[in-house]
């Protein structure tokens, strides 16, 4: 099992960072404001992209009273802070504030132009006046992350591995944050009129202003339900009914495992962002129109039962995402239908 090496933790003029220092050093007047707070530097299921990308990554931390301008900051992985990458793209820090850091090539305002060694390297960090703060590390397990214990923090046992890491988000936490996405109970907009809404219906860009809204258990026939619902005639119900809810995230990437808890009586197809993520007891081979029934009948106490399942985190975005759900019967005949949903994931 590869753990880490710290080999060095200095803080000074760039002049002193050098890899022959063998522990954490003491804060100088002269060093840096922020500190590099933890990295990551072989990640590959921590922290994910959209896109499918696991990028390396560093958190910097504002442990000062003040909030600090990034414009000048330089970033490099040369343990002598050659050909650094300046921060002038990225936000100020405010006083507590983490801003992650993806060190995955790339050129936007939160990202670096190198990757980390995870066979071993540094990371220095330089201010606009020349003084700096570098972290030299040993061989890297992947999705250990190396943090101080507690932000920011110095002194020979300050630097702790950590499973999955905490980016974003204090070193010291008991548990990563289970951040409630979409809550059961929500309020959706719904159509309960039988007409197909289109394919685009799943989208963002959807207009769902003259749909219906209640919150949920949204339904009909039961007790349970809050919202009641126009299912169609008891003798000639609607095959499928439509549920949309939008939600914001912000810094998604800083997100993982994400669930989906459903009640459904009788059937559902799931979206997230326009993408089918879930069926439940619905065929898997053909098709699923608006006058597709379900394959059986929902009979009590399944009716009410929340079922748990995982998706993949990566369709989150940044800003408003989307979960639509198409509600199916079993039978014209069917005496009643219950739907609610909500999301959940872990904040690292």
């Amino acid at each position: 099992m590869l753990w880490l090496l710290i080999v060095s933790c200095v803080e000074g003029p760039l002049a002193t960072v050098g890899p022959s220092t063998h522990k954490v050093a003491p804060p100088s007047a002269d060093g840096p404001a922020l500190c590099i707070n933890e990295f990551m530097a072989r990640n590959v299921l921590s922290l994910g992209l959209a896109e499918g990308a696991e990028p390396d990554w560093l958190e910097l931390f504002n442990p000062s009273a003040d909030t600090i301008s990034l414009a000048g900051w330089t970033l490099s992985d040369d343990p002598e802070g050659t050909d650094p990458h300046t921060l002038d793209a990225a936000p100020n820090l405010d006083p507590g504030e983490a801003l992650v850091l993806l060190a995955d090539g790339g050129d936007g305002p939160t990202q670096l132009p190198f990757a980390l060694d995870a066979d071993g390297g540094s990371i220095v960090l330089t201010d606009p006046g020349g003084n700096a703060q570098a972290v030299h590390y040993g061989e890297q397990e992947g999705d250990i992350s190396q943090a101080r214990r507690t932000d920011c923090c110095t002194g020979d046992d300050c630097w702790t591995p950590m499973r999955h890491g905490t980016p974003g988000y204090p070193n010291d936490s008991d548990a990563a944050p289970v951040e409630e996405l979409v809550a059961l109970g929500s309020s959706w907009a719904y159509l309960d009129t039988g007409e197909d809404p289109g394919e685009d219906w799943v989208l963002g860009t959807f207009d769902d202003s003259t749909w219906l809204t209640g919150p949920g258990p949204l339904g009909l026939g039961d007790d349970h339900q809050v919202t009641v619902i126009d299912g169609g005639e008891s003798s000639a119900r609607h095959p499928t009914t439509w549920f949309r809810f939008i939600f914001p995230v912000t810094r998604a990437i800083t997100l993982r495992d994400l669930h989906l808890s459903l009640m459904v009586d009788d059937s559902a197809v799931v979206w997230l962002n326009g993408v089918e993520v879930q069926r439940v007891n619905l065929t898997t081979t053909e098709e699923v129109t608006a006058d597709t029934w379900a394959l059986t009948a929902i009979a009590e106490p399944n009716e009410e039962a929340v079922l748990d399942y995982r998706l993949d985190v990566g369709m989150l975005v940044d800003g408003d995402n989307v979960l639509a759900v198409e509600v199916h019967q079993a039978a014209a005949t069917s005496s009643d239908l219950t739907f609610d949903a909500g999301l959940r994931a872990t904040r690292m």
